[in-house]
């Protein structure tokens, strides 16, 4: 009798986290399966339609904002990649792909503030190494005219 209630609350817990589910998640991984396939229109429309549905889940303006990077709409990732850090601020990701648009742009004075930030918040060894190698590349270039463009943003 005791396993029985066991599972029957079990189940009934799992039902309840179902019903509790965010439900812009499921656009959210239609976005991730049409970036794996570098659909990037389907990306941004699957991403648009996360945030219409919950407009403060960051990880859909974060991708977006990497769908829009994609296709050299530099503003518009941007502004994606700074409603992320707003909503979420000690998420590192945003930061990252942010700086890696100010980098690659020759924006150095802004690259540099978010990479700082990422050092502050990020408790990853590699991603401080990564960072911290970034920092002596834009330091290097700083003088120089010419931006950066050797560099790629991971996927998420």
């Amino acid at each position: 009798m005791r396993n029985e209630f066991k599972i029957v609350l079990l189940m009934c817990t799992m039902l309840l986290m179902l019903a509790c589910a965010n439900p812009a998640q499921k656009y959210l991984e239609q976005g991730i399966s049409y970036r794996d396939q570098e659909k990037w229109d389907e990306a941004i429309a699957a991403y648009t339609k996360a945030i219409e549905i919950d407009s403060k889940f960051a990880n859909a303006y974060n991708n977006r904002g990497y769908a829009y990077f994609k296709k050299e709409n530099n503003e518009a990732a941007i502004a994606d990649f700074t409603k992320a850090i707003e909503l979420e601020p000690k998420q590192t990701v945003p930061y990252k792909n942010r700086a890696w648009i100010y980098v690659t742009t020759a924006k150095y004075d802004k690259a540099k503030a978010d990479l700082q930030k990422i050092l502050e918040l990020s408790k990853d060894s590699s991603e401080i190494e990564m960072v911290k190698g970034l920092l002596e590349k834009v330091k290097q270039r700083e003088e120089e005219t010419q931006p950066i463009r050797e560099i790629q943003i991971p996927q998420n």
